[in-house]
């Protein structure tokens, strides 16, 4: 395995994460492989240190490198997984803080899908033009509202969407 062949020390800053190599003991600049990896806002350095048994069996340096690319091949995937977390918890945070927004809203907003089904209404639309309280979610004025009012809904939301503005 790797740790056969290589000694491995990751730090984070000053302190030692993981190490099979003694902090103090001394080692060859030439043959080591140094790398800094900034994740968030932490700094971690790996280093990778053939031991001697390992610089011996390999008179070619071929196999160092195949090694080592994967290495950081692994680490940049690691690192692409961590930046797709970061922004999903971004998006959520967004969703959350916009969701609050709208539900705690004194205007009434509601939210269709382009056929004109409801998709989602806030707390004061409910109280305003729902009070019963039914399940509007997937379905369109006409199936719950009096057709008169239904159809008014509609025009209104079709010079919405033809104009690209909204009109209140």
């Amino acid at each position: 395995g790797l740790l056969d062949k290589y000694d491995v020390l990751i730090s984070d800053k000053e302190a030692t994460v993981f190490g099979t190599l003694a902090p103090e003991a001394k080692w060859d600049e030439d043959n080591i492989f140094y790398k800094w990896i900034v994740i968030g806002n932490r700094v971690w350095a790996i280093s990778l240190i053939p031991k001697p048994e390992t610089i011996a069996q390999h008179s070619t340096l071929i196999d160092e490198l195949v090694l080592v690319t994967l290495i950081l091949l692994s680490i940049a995937i690691a690192y692409l997984i961590h930046l797709a977390m970061v922004r999903q918890l971004r998006i959520k945070a967004s969703d959350k803080m916009f969701r609050t927004f709208i539900e705690n809203s004194p205007s009434a907003y509601i939210i269709k899908d382009a056929d004109g089904r409801y998709l989602h209404t806030n707390s004061q639309w409910k109280e305003w033009f729902n009070p019963d309280g039914r399940e509007i979610q997937g379905h369109k004025p006409a199936e719950f509202f009096p057709e008169e009012y239904a159809k008014k809904v509609e025009m209104h939301e079709r010079e919405v969407i033809e104009k690209k503005q909204m009109i209140e």
